[in-house]
């Protein structure tokens, strides 16, 4: 057994040599490897507009546009403002017309109105007088029934004065009659005289 290890290590110290050999013979027979070449670097591309930049280009070209489009409008707004004006300073001189034209009849119905008040007045003066002028006719008409009194006369001449005709003839014939001393004519005449002025109110 100790002579069967001895020689499997001698066997060993043989063959060692003999594969290292080889494996050298090999080595130099095989070409040196090339080395790979390092790939070319691509030239640098520019690099497209970002979009910030793209709408900030977009803004500035945009932007005069934007500019006169409202310089446009403000004018028009103006010119309607200038249409607007002119026509509120028509109205105004047209209100100042029609202002003066309302003072004016204002005045005239103010006229009127005391033109009426005088008249209405008067009207009821005269209604008041014409009733006095009634009134005394048929005082006197009764007093003759007991005879005439030295005043019928003058209060028959202001009754005549206030009335017209035909109340006023009747008056005057009932004064002559009087003065005649016929007074149942006189009381007639005054009768047909109350009759008469009855008739004017």
């Amino acid at each position: 057994m100790s002579r069967i290890c001895a020689l499997v290590a001698v066997l060993a110290i043989v063959v060692a040599p003999s594969r290292a050999l080889r494996f050298g013979v090999e080595a130099e027979a095989q070409p040196p490897a090339q080395s790979s070449p390092e790939p070319a670097q691509p030239a640098q591309q520019v690099q497209p507009a970002q979009p910030d930049q793209q709408a900030q280009s977009a803004d500035a070209s945009t932007e005069p546009d934007l500019q006169a489009q409202r310089i446009e409008e403000m004018q028009r707004e103006m010119e309607l403002l200038r249409a607007q004006v002119a026509t509120l300073q028509a109205q105004a001189a047209q209100t100042e017309v029609l202002v003066s034209e309302a003072n004016q009849i204002n005045q005239q119905l103010a006229g009127l109105r005391d033109e009426l008040a005088a008249a209405q007045a008067e009207a009821a003066q005269r209604a008041a007088d014409v009733d006095y002028a009634i009134a005394t006719l048929i005082a006197v008409q009764q007093e003759l029934m007991f005879g005439d009194t030295p005043d019928m006369d003058w209060r028959l001449a202001d009754a005549s004065a206030i009335l017209g005709a035909p109340a006023r003839d009747h008056i005057e014939w009932a004064r002559t009659a009087l003065a005649n001393k016929d007074g149942a004519n006189a009381r007639w005449f005054l009768a047909e005289a109350v009759w008469a002025a009855q008739r004017q109110r």
